[in-house]
């Protein structure tokens, strides 16, 4: 068998110390070192790994953590956004149905069925695809409300519409008393002759307070032939209203007035046989019959 002898010189007194092994120690011991390195290097490289891999686990909780904060925060605006919604549909329904008109049902095509889970399942594999969803649907729900709030502005403006022709529109008695002539052909008492008559008296004492039956403009104040002080006004919307026979005016040309408001005083100018008012109402200049215009009582206040 092979030997090799090592010898190693020490110091300048030229000591010495050697050793001698075979073939067979000094391949076990080269083998023995290259597998230790070799372990070591495995050991290495495997650790490295072992970190990557934790350091790619903590980023992806810390992404699914946050996923999930934003979640939590998008069910929340659903939620406020569902209860926003439910209270404007309700809102515009009370207007719609207060205006007459239809109540809009594009929301239902829109929103679909049923409603929203208490808790959606949460998976590390379909975190953001869950969170696309609900962003999609909370936008979704905002073009909704946004829909909900036209329809809204839009019933507001139809009532107060029809709270401006309500308030336009004569509705009640213009002074009290009775009524001694009513709309339509008779034989007039100075005149004899059958005429047609565009009003309705309505008698009672000399000052007795007359009133205006609708908002609107004072569009004459003066004598009328025939009707004697005369007070007329332009209530919008094609409506006019004349108060005839006056004793006194109160109110001026040009003035606005509202509904109930006094302006005049009932007299007996103008072609009369006694104290009483000559009311009238007219469409678009046309006279119809003031019966139509009045609520059922005689008495204003």
């Amino acid at each position: 068998m092979k030997r090799w002898s090592i010898v190693v010189y020490r110091g300048e007194r030229s000591s010495c110390m050697g050793f001698s092994v075979s073939d067979s120690f000094l391949t076990a011991g080269v083998v023995f070192l290259s597998l230790f390195f070799a372990f070591f290097a495995y050991l290495a490289v495997e650790g490295y790994r072992n970190r990557s891999m934790l350091s790619h686990i903590i980023r992806l909780k810390m992404e699914r953590d946050k996923l999930l904060r934003e979640t939590e925060c998008i069910m929340s605006s659903l939620e406020k956004l569902h209860a926003e919604i439910q209270e404007t549909i309700s809102r515009t329904s009370l207007l719609a149905s207060l205006a007459r008109r239809p109540i809009p049902d594009r929301y239902t095509l829109m929103m679909g069925t049923g409603g929203f889970p208490e808790k959606m399942p949460f998976h590390d594999q379909t975190v953001s695809s869950n969170v696309l969803k609900l962003k999609n649907e909370t936008e979704k729900l905002k073009n909704i409300l946004a829909f909900e709030n036209k329809e809204t502005d839009r019933a507001i403006r139809k009532l107060r519409e029809k709270e401006r022709l309500l308030m336009a529109t004569p509705s009640i008695w213009p002074t009290y008393g009775r009524v001694t002539a009513t709309f339509g052909w008779r034989r007039h008492p100075i005149l004899k002759r059958r005429e047609f008559h565009k009003g309705l008296d309505i008698a009672n004492f000399r000052g007795t307070p007359i009133y205006a039956t609708a908002y609107g403009r004072v569009t004459f104040t003066g004598v009328r032939n025939g009707y004697g002080y005369t007070v007329e006004i332009d209530h919008g919307y094609g409506f006019s209203t004349r108060y005839a026979h006056l004793k006194k005016i109160l109110v001026r040309k040009g003035e606005y007035v509202k509904r109930g408001q006094l302006i005049g005083l009932m007299g007996a100018t103008g072609l009369a046989t006694g104290p009483h008012l000559h009311y009238e109402v007219r469409i678009l200049g046309k006279a119809v019959n003031p019966i139509r215009y009045l609520d059922n009582s005689p008495v204003v206040y």
